[in-house]
Order: C-alpha cells, then structure tokens, then sequence
C-alpha cells in the first residue's frame, strides 16, 4: 500500500461518505491473494470498507474543524500464515491554523547503515516541534514500513535504533521505507508524520559460488603454451569491491602447468607444453576470492585429461 496517504475534507463531510481509498495487492493467488483492510485505531470516528478499503466518517466532523486524524490501516490476506502489511492515512478537517501545527524538522529523511549493524545502533534520530514554540511532551511512532520489527523507536526521544540485526541482510532486502507519526500531549493533540528512508550499506558476507562445484576439461598433448582449457566461473551476491572475484590455483598444478589469465577471467590456459607420457591427467584447486575486507573465498576442482595424439611408436 502506498504510505502515508493525505486527505483534506471539508468539516461537513457526511457520514457514510467515501473519503479516502486504499489498496494493496498480493502477488499470490487464490485465497491467498484475498485481501481483506480494518482500522488499530481507537478513535470511533472513522472506519474503513473491509473489503474493498474504502474510508468514510461514522460521524459528523463539524466538531473537529482544524484537526488532523492518523488512520492506520493494516491489509491482510487470507493465506497461511496471514500476511500483512500497513499504512498511514493522514485526514485533515477543514483548514488549520499555520501558527497552530507539529511538525518535523524534515518532510523526508535519508539514512545509512552498515546491513551488519548490531542490534541498538542508531539508526537517526528525529524531532518534530510545535509552531506556536510551546512546550508539550511529543510521542513518536513507527506507523508503516516496519511489519518485521527491524527497527524501533524510543517513543520519548525520537531515536530510531536496529531492533532485529538478525534479519537484516541487503541481499534480501536493501531499502526500507518507514513511516513516522508524531503526537503531542496537550488537548486535542496534534498529529505530525514523516518518512524515513533507510538503506542498508554492504557488508562482505557472502563467498563468491561457482557454477559447479567441479568441472572436467580435455587439452591435447604437445599444444602450445597458452592453449585455452577451459572457463570457470564464480559469482559473488555483495556489490562494489566485495563482489569482484579474482581467480588462482592453489593445489595439483605440477610444473605450473596452467595459469588463469587474466586472473579475473576464469579462463584457465596451458602454462608449459604438455606431455601425456609425463602426466595423463592434473586435478586442480581452484579459489575464487572476492576482494572485501575481510575477504572471502569459494573452491572449485578442475579434473584435466591430456589427449594422447601418439607421439610414441
């Protein structure tokens, strides 16, 4: 669902009539894709069409000119386990008194983190203020873009810190989208939201894969020195350095007899001339490392069988 959502209506908006909709898909089918919407709010004045998400007032709001409400709105569907999602409805009533608002000190915010960040690192800290300059106490919440419990809020500060480093993981998901609501105390309180990009920066913490564990190659004997043998190849999930992948052998390379060249390459060639009267067959190890910090590394075996083309009578 898209979050936050904004409405501006006017104070005689009847009740029963449609204000706002929203809608969230499932990429699922069947009954698993049947979503189905409900309010966790408190507040009796509003309520939302289950099935098809349509938003509209129980009540007259002519009492709450100069208001803003804060709907959240969760969408479940009808699998199992129930999956859901949620988002923030944001309904003015009426014009509001510029001198007379909360506020964040950003619209949006942008922050970075390590995707590796142990839980209670700060994420940011956000502050919302009241125009008029009085003082209230200000409540914080993360309203939308959180249903993993990744990340919480300190209700007083405004600190946004990790909550759940376990799950973090750029490979699984790189951004996050959160959505604030700020509340003052005094009476009526005022209501404020904000957004909060996150996104989480790579960690070296995957080992490049080759495409098979083991490869077989065949090269004639008496070829010249750089003849081509074969390609292996390896991928690495991270992104930037952590992904570039250089190329060695490591074990069974008698005489050095092969080489991978370019090391970045995969391609591996004939170092020296081969003789099958000498050695009929070479059982390489081969490694890939990435070029993070720390470095990591994945192994393959390369089995090459030298070709007899009867040089011996």
């Amino acid at each position: 669902m898209e979050s936050p959502i904004f409405a501006k209506i006017p104070p005689y908006t009847k009740p029963g009539q449609n204000i706002v909709q929203v809608v969230a898909t499932d990429a699922d089918e069947g009954v698993n894709a049947d979503v189905t919407y409900s309010l966790d709010s408190s507040d009796p004045k509003f309520t939302v069409n289950s099935q098809n998400g349509q938003i509209s007032a129980v009540s007259s709001l002519s009492s709450d000119r100069g208001r803003i409400f804060h709907l959240k709105v969760i969408a479940k569907d009808r699998g199992t386990p129930a999956m859901s999602s949620t988002a923030l409805v944001s309904i003015q009533v009426g014009d509001i008194d510029p001198q007379n608002v909360l506020k964040f000190q950003e619209t949006e915010y942008q922050a970075d983190i390590a995707e590796n960040s142990p839980n209670g690192v700060e994420v940011m800290k956000v502050s919302a203020i009241r125009s008029d300059g009085r003082r209230s106490r200000i409540n914080y919440f993360i309203v939308a873009g959180n249903e993993d419990n990744l990340f919480a809020i300190s209700s007083t500060t405004g600190e946004i810190t990790v909550r759940d480093s376990a799950n973090l993981d750029r490979e699984k998901q790189s951004s996050y989208k959160l959505v604030l609501s700020a509340k003052s105390e005094n009476n009526p309180p005022q209501l404020a939201c904000t957004v909060v990009h996150v996104t989480l920066l790579d960690a070296n913490d995957n080992f490049p894969r080759f495409t098979q564990e083991s490869y077989i190659a065949s090269v004639w004997e008496g070829n010249t020195k750089g003849t081509f043998v074969t390609q292996v190849t390896a991928t690495d999930i991270d992104e930037g350095a952590n992904a570039n992948v250089i190329y060695h052998i490591i074990d069974g390379n008698r005489d050095n007899a092969f080489v991978i060249e370019p090391p970045f390459s995969g391609i591996v060639k004939t170092n020296i001339v081969l003789d099958r009267e000498i050695q009929d067959e070479y059982r390489l190890t081969i490694i890939a490392t990435d070029e993070g910090s720390p470095q990591m590394t994945g192994t393959c075996y390369l089995h090459v069988n030298v070709i007899d083309i009867q040089d011996q009578r």
